[in-house]
């Protein structure tokens, strides 16, 4: 008997009603999730943009059209690059500057005496319009053949023979990435 009066007989302190008013939820705790969070996605973004992709201010009118003096590039930091690539490399003397790979290790560059240039005894088909030749100072002989894990990295804009035909071949190492995104000065 004393089991069904227990069953129909109204709890004292039913849980969670105990007659005291609920306590609010503590706020600490979503605000520490949350700051967790953003601190994870900030750290993540911030080893993204530190490792993976740079930003890189251009200089200079040397790679005319395809960038210009004052543009910002976004540099992803590649271990293949590959002829035709647009690339960010700094020189030995610590100049940051943009080149096309023209041709890659074991190919040989030669620069005719009427103009224009070849890479294993071929013109490559491109769309640059400004004449080619070898740089003014010949301090570079050629035909050269590119070294292992080296570049021939030309301008496109070509008269400026500030490149590999007045300084050689670039080492891989020293390429500090391909050019992937570009803004434009004119946007800012």
């Amino acid at each position: 008997m004393t089991r069904i009066i227990r069953m129909f007989a109204k709890p004292r302190n039913p849980p969670g009603k105990s007659g005291e008013k609920k306590q609010p939820q503590k706020s600490s705790g979503l605000l520490r999730r949350f700051v967790l969070k953003a601190a994870l996605i900030s750290g993540t973004a911030a080893m993204c943009w530190l490792w993976v992709l740079r930003p890189v201010y251009i200089t200079g009118n040397a790679m005319v059209p395809a960038l210009k003096d004052g543009d910002l590039c976004i540099v992803y930091r590649d271990r293949n690059y590959y002829t035709g690539n647009l690339v960010v490399y700094t020189t030995e003397d610590g100049e940051v500057r943009a080149g096309r790979i023209v041709a890659s290790a074991g190919q040989e560059i030669s620069f005719p005496e009427s103009g224009g240039y070849t890479v294993d005894g071929y013109q490559p088909a491109e769309e640059i319009l400004y004449p080619t030749y070898r740089a003014k100072d010949k301090t570079v002989k050629y035909p050269l053949v590119v070294p292992e894990n080296s570049f021939f990295i030309m301008n496109d804009f070509r008269s400026d023979d500030d490149d590999s035909r007045s300084c050689g071949c670039i080492a891989r190492e020293n390429i500090t990435g391909r050019v992937v995104f570009l803004f434009r000065r004119r946007s800012f």
